[in-house]
């Protein structure tokens, strides 16, 4: 794993975000020139999933310098101007073991984002081998893919993967290798899977 730290938040959109995202430019401006900060991401989940989640990816050099962030005045100001994109709470995850190349899944036309979350009673250990094998399927084919890791107590894991259109996405994942991987993960863990169309904001 790289030592790259991603921040992934995933909400319901308010019908502010969805109409005018740009309103909310100020909240990422925070970010602007923040040692350690790369790139953020923002966007809306596609019309073939009824656009309705909203998605912010911050990439950082370390999660040293996102830790430093978290503590100052402009992460707090930040948010305080991004709560009302979201119609209740912001799902926020960071993940600080991170591999793959997340400015080309994120940069792609469309992004898949799945959120994986280990089923009770099942090691983290046992999801994170059987996530390893997904991410080398997408690896396999020249896929940009990247898989993240929480060192936190909640153990979620991360999938961004780079397409050329929806239909791709859907379509290839039904075939192998991908198919078996990921019906052997499902099998342990819950999959939240959104595809969406992310635009790099700073």
């Amino acid at each position: 794993m790289s030592g790259k730290a991603l921040q992934c938040a995933v909400f319901e959109a308010s019908d502010a975000f969805i109409n005018n995202r740009a309103q909310f430019g100020n909240g990422l401006n925070r970010l602007s020139g923040v040692d350690g900060h790369i790139a953020t991401y923002w966007g809306l989940q596609v019309s073939e999933e009824g656009s309705k989640k909203g998605i912010i990816i911050t990439l950082w050099e370390s999660s040293g310098h996102y830790e430093k962030f978290v503590g100052s005045d402009a992460h707090s100001g930040g948010w305080s101007i991004l709560k009302s994109a979201a119609t209740g709470d912001i799902k926020r995850a960071q993940f600080t073991r991170v591999t793959g190349a997340t400015i080309p899944a994120a940069d792609a036309a469309i992004t898949q984002l799945a959120l994986v979350t280990p089923n009770a009673g099942v090691a983290h250990d046992q999801v994170k081998e059987a996530g390893s094998k997904v991410y080398s399927a997408f690896e396999s084919k020249n896929l940009p893919a990247v898989f993240g890791e929480t060192t936190g107590q909640d153990g979620l894991f991360l999938y961004l993967v780079g397409w050329s259109s929806y239909e791709e996405s859907r379509g290839t994942v039904k075939g192998e290798p991908f198919h078996t991987a990921i019906t052997e993960l499902r099998k342990i863990a819950d999959l939240q899977v959104t595809h969406t169309v992310l635009d790099k904001y700073n």
